[in-house]
């Protein structure tokens, strides 16, 4: 569930910062700015969740 709400997130964020990027100028490249964004989000939350999971809180 959590990783859904991740990606959820994620994907809505990368649409909001693709849109109101100023420098893409093409849909071309909004799309490629976005994918990146996503990946970036989902993968530093997995990198992150990874290391910090033998860590007793």
């Amino acid at each position: 569930m959590h990783v859904l709400m991740m990606s959820m997130y994620a994907a809505m964020a990368a649409v909001v910062l693709a849109t109101v990027d100023p420098k893409s100028e093409t849909t071309r490249q909004r799309v490629i700015h976005g994918l990146k964004i996503f990946g970036s989000f989902l993968g530093i939350g997995l990198l992150l969740s990874w290391v910090l999971f033998p860590i007793p809180w």
